[in-house]
């Protein structure tokens, strides 16, 4: 997930003191994998690396290096043993990162412009040294770079290892946390390069009635950024979760134009005419991950007719689920329906990149 972004973001808005933990290497059976963020601030903690032993050790950890010297390094890194150590059944081990902002302020360059590529859905990798005297961390993408380590040839022969992870692509190995020395010696500081590309599923869901709402509270706690459509603005709750954009519009069928390829489509609204219209603009389109249309097996053969003969091939129809949800799940109520409808949509995305 990158909710870690947004939560820097806001501490560093508010000049809150916070302490980032970051999983950068695991092995054997562990809580969560590498590149997996934990947030602490004096009385607050955003995020989780796992529970149990090792989160309670490491947000003590990060309390103490926030209480600790001004003068030392920003960040530092902790191997732990989770069996021996802390005395988990997991038995793997892990290396904390623990990174210090002590003085945070707004308007950081890499962050901001991390904030923007999540929002393009642009890969980069993030570029930290570690044990430095201040903070320095570099955001590196095929065409930019955003910050610094401090320049000369170290910084350079960084750039471009970090674009050669990014030529690899999300599916080589190379894809993943990695520790690196800063020079040749072993000795040497660490760089620590996290390869970045959101993992946040784009979902469009239309309409604003019960299953909708009871939908909207499930994809709430799930990486992913949600445009909720209506012509009712009465219908939306308020507050909404805070990955939830609202949007009304009286002709609600132009908003499939404004998503991006891949996207995920939801369509249950107040009625069937507008379900229709709103189908056949994202059919013609093509370009979706994940298609769910409301309604029961009669409805899909009728609007199968129906679109059939305004020139949907065949094959684009298969595409279309409806009835929507996982066979499993059977319910009725609008939760039921709601949890069968996301555990459908995370199964059809697969297994989600780090971000």
């Amino acid at each position: 997930m990158s909710a870690w972004i947004d939560t820097l973001g806001e501490l560093f808005a508010a000049h809150t003191a916070c302490v980032m933990v970051t999983v950068t290497e695991s092995g054997g059976s562990t809580p969560r994998e590498a590149g997996t963020k934990m947030i602490v601030t004096g009385d607050a903690i955003f995020g989780t690396i796992g529970g149990g032993h090792l989160e309670l050790a490491a947000i003590g950890a990060a309390r103490t290096v926030l209480a600790g010297d001004p003068d030392t390094p920003t960040s530092r890194l902790q191997r732990i043993s989770l069996g021996p150590s802390l005395g988990q059944c997991c038995g793997g081990r892990v290396t904390l990162c623990f990174e210090a902002f002590r003085a945070p302020e707004s308007g950081v360059q890499w962050l901001d412009a991390l904030g923007a590529l999540r929002r393009q859905r642009t890969a980069s990798v993030l570029v930290t040294l570690i044990e430095a005297d201040r903070e320095r961390k570099m955001l590196v993408t095929a065409g930019g770079i955003h910050g610094t380590l401090g320049g000369g040839t170290p910084e350079l022969n960084a750039i471009e290892a970090a674009r050669e992870v990014l030529r690899s692509g999300p599916s080589d190995a190379a894809w993943r946390p990695q520790l690196r020395p800063l020079g040749a010696a072993a000795a040497e500081p660490k760089l620590l390069f996290e390869p970045l590309r959101s993992s946040e599923l784009e979902i469009h869901l239309f309409g604003a009635g019960h299953v909708g709402k009871a939908l909207v509270a499930v994809l709430a706690g799930l990486p992913c950024r949600l445009t909720w459509i209506d012509g009712r603005s009465e219908q939306f709750p308020e507050p909404v979760p805070a990955n939830v954009s609202i949007v009304v519009s009286d002709a609600p069928q132009y908003e499939v134009d404004a998503a991006g390829a891949d996207a995920a489509y939801l369509v249950m609204t107040h009625s069937h005419g507008l379900d229709q219209t709103i189908c056949e603009r994202i059919l013609r389109r093509g370009d979706f991950g994940y298609f769910g249309l409301i309604g029961s097996r009669t409805k899909r053969a009728q609007f199968e007719k129906r679109l059939r003969n305004k020139g949907i091939p065949g094959e684009t129809l298969q595409r279309m689920v409806c009835p929507i949800g996982i066979a499993e799940i059977q319910g009725k109520h609008p939760a039921e329906i709601a949890i069968a409808v996301a555990a459908q949509i995370l199964q059809k995305r697969g297994p989600a990149g780090a971000a």
